[in-house]
C-alpha cells in the first residue's frame, strides 16, 4: 500500500510539474512575476510572499512558466507529506494514510460524492447475490455504513448482507 501511495504521489507531482512548465501563465501569475522583479513588503492588494516565492522559483528554475509555478507545486506537494507526518505519531501508520477523509482531488469528487454514487449503485442492484470487485475506498464506504471503519488490506475478501446491513466476514489475503 505504501509503495502504491508513494508511486501515485510521484506520478501526480511529475504531471503537475510538466503542466507547470508547458501551460501559459494566467494573468494573475504574470502579475506576480512582474511584482517579483521588484520585491517590496506589500503591493496594492497582495501580500509580498507570493512575489517572493515567484522570485525564488525564477532564480532557481529560470524565468519561464516552471520557474513561476515550481514553488507552488512544491508547497502543494508538501501538504500530504506534512499531514502524514503530523497524523502518524497520533494515530499510527495505517490510520495516517487514511486521514484524507476531507480530500478532494482537483476536478474530482468529494468523499461524500463518491459515497452517494456507491450507495446509489448498491441500492439499485436487483435482489440476489452479487460479486463486486472494487478498490478499498469503495469497500471502506460500504463497511462504514455498516458500522465498521477500519483499514482493509489490498486483496481482502469482504462479504456483506446489504439488505440486513451486516458484514458477514472479512478474509485478508494470505501471505
Amino acid at each position: 500500500m505504501t509503495i502504491a501511495v508513494l508511486a501515485l504521489f510521484v506520478v501526480v507531482t511529475g504531471a503537475k510539474l510538466w503542466l507547470a512548465a508547458h501551460l501559459d501563465l494566467l494573468p494573475d501569475e504574470g502579475f506576480y512575476w512582474l511584482c517579483s522583479r521588484q520585491l517590496d513588503l506589500a503591493y496594492a492588494d497582495h501580500p509580498f510572499m507570493t512575489a517572493l516565492m515567484v522570485r525564488a522559483g525564477t532564480d532557481l528554475a529560470g524565468g519561464g512558466t516552471l520557474g513561476v509555478r515550481a514553488p507552488f507545486v512544491a508547497a502543494g506537494a508538501l501538504v500530504p507529506i506534512l499531514l502524514f507526518a503530523l497524523a502518524r505519531p497520533l494515530v499510527g501508520h495505517r490510520d495516517a494514510l487514511m486521514a484524507f477523509d476531507d480530500f478532494e482531488a482537483p476536478g474530482g469528487e468529494t468523499l461524500e460524492g463518491v459515497r452517494a454514487r456507491v450507495l446509489d449503485f448498491v441500492s439499485n442492484l436487483p435482489a440476489g447475490r452479487h460479486l463486486v470487485f472494487t478498490h478499498g475506498g469503495v469497500i471502506r464506504i460500504l463497511t462504514r455504513d455498516l458500522g465498521i471503519d477500519r483499514f482493509v488490506p489490498n486483496g481482502t475478501l469482504v462479504a456483506v448482507q446489504w439488505t440486513q446491513k451486516k458484514v458477514l466476514f472479512t478474509h485478508p489475503p494470505v501471505d
